[in-house]
């Protein structure tokens, strides 16, 4: 069976409810444990090592459903 894949757009993605989204969305549980996932993450650039931060912890969960960032 072929898997699916999404490209996901998180505005804000350096702030509190972004952050809430991330562990349910890499784990499956929002759109299913056969679907993977690009995202890609929009934000001010003053955020910018907030957004660098979050790319190392997104990187450190080990997401197998987690294709790009």
């Amino acid at each position: 069976m072929e898997s699916k894949r999404l490209r996901i757009c998180i505005t804000g993605a350096a702030g509190r409810i972004a952050y809430s989204l991330y562990s349910p969305l890499c784990s499956g549980y929002v759109f299913g444990p056969d679907v993977s996932l690009q995202l890609n993450l929009l934000d001010l650039k003053r955020n910018t090592q907030k957004l660098q931060g979050l790319l190392l912890e997104l990187d450190d969960g080990a997401y197998p459903l987690l294709e790009k960032v």
